[in-house]
């Protein structure tokens, strides 16, 4: 576009402008001296920032970030909030100023222009910022507009207290996203914001881990998503973690399958073993297509639910020995396997009990 363009393209610019504070002059759809001076304030307050992509950035509801309640904070959010029962307005300047054009850039209205002075482009995104949380668009900052503005800031000690929710955008959001999509699961977009999409990957996450009664991203679901990052690659803790959550599903006590592979084939899926006995739980022909048994998932689904020529699975015996205490984990185990050496599977106890501890079972 030049000085003397008109039609739908340079209104559209100009109004624009005009939302971002940049001041065009009239709106009429002709590129005039006054646009094409808007047009230069705005490349030379955001230099890397088209137009068309600060506007885009702006059609949502306001975010929270997450900042550490220091001190410092406080007393200056005790300042602006005396400020701004006398109202904020364009012209002002001083650390109220800076307070307030951060906390517009963690709510997403990041384009306030120049740091420390209430401009143009600071008013034009208060009263975006006002618009959106259904606040007159005064464009100056009144107690009305502080309190909403002040909740931008998410204070918190941690990455989960309080737990991570729709809403935030922050750099923690961002490591559990990357998380997620790490570990298989769709968050969309991996840009720190706690939207629809991270809220469906971690309910997704939550029901595999056994994890109840925790909203969001709290304690429990960041330790598993650490754990559970840290173990991949390694292929036996995460054999262990899968067998003990398994287990848990059923109400099987997680050492159970562990002590078991370790005596039959010492956690290692082997394709041989007495007569025609295969995989990590030397299942023999009898309990199911050799395919099977030599897949450790599929196996340990049999070590606990049965054989396909009826055998009894860890579940069965559950009546028998649920409350009986871990002293006799070895005999529940010796009774699904039959096993010419009873005795072994209770001396695995200790290794069982330090494996699933380094794969994050508790």
């Amino acid at each position: 576009m030049r000085i003397g363009s008109t039609g739908k393209a340079v209104l559209k610019l100009e109004r624009q402008l005009e939302t971002l504070g940049a001041a065009p002059g009239k709106v009429d759809g002709v590129f005039d001296r006054d646009t094409f001076d808007a047009v230069q304030r705005w490349k030379r307050s955001h230099p890397k920032l088209k137009v068309d992509d600060a506007i885009k950035k702006l059609s949502h509801a306001a975010y929270r970030a997450r900042v550490k309640p220091t001190k410092e904070r406080r007393r200056l959010d005790a300042a602006t909030a005396t400020a701004a029962r006398q109202g904020i307005t364009p012209g002002a300047t001083g650390r109220p100023v800076v307070n307030i054009q951060a906390r517009l850039e963690r709510a997403g209205y990041g384009f306030t222009g120049k740091r420390g002075v209430y401009n143009e482009f600071t008013r034009a995104m208060v009263e975006q910022f006002q618009r959106k949380n259904g606040l007159p668009p005064s464009g100056t900052v009144d107690e009305r507009t502080w309190n909403k503005l002040s909740k931008a800031n998410l204070y918190a000690k941690n990455a989960t207290s309080p737990a991570q929710r729709i809403g935030e955008k922050d750099r923690q959001v961002l490591e559990t996203e990357r998380m997620l999509k790490r570990q298989g699961f769709k968050v969309g977009r991996v840009d720190g914001l706690y939207d629809k999409n991270t809220a469906r990957a971690v309910r997704r996450f939550q029901r595999r881990q056994l994890i109840k009664k925790e909203p969001g991203v709290g304690k429990k679901t960041l330790r598993a998503l650490r754990i559970e990052d840290k173990l991949r690659g390694n292929k036996k803790l995460e054999l262990v973690r899968d067998f003990a959550l398994m287990a848990k599903r059923r109400g099987l006590p997680p050492e159970l399958p562990i002590i078991t592979a370790l005596v039959e084939s010492n956690f290692r899926n082997v394709n041989f073993g007495d007569r025609d006995s295969l995989g990590m739980f030397q299942q023999r022909a009898a309990w199911g297509p050799r395919s099977v048994r030599l897949n450790p998932i599929k196996s340990a689904r049999m070590f606990f639910d049965g054989g396909r020529g009826g055998q009894r699975g860890a579940v069965d015996f559950k009546h028998h020995f649920k409350g009986r205490g871990p002293s006799a984990y070895g005999a529940w185990a010796q009774a699904v396997q039959v096993s010419a050496f009873p005795d072994r599977y209770q001396q695995r106890m200790g290794e069982a009990r330090r494996l699933l501890r380094a794969a994050g079972i508790r």
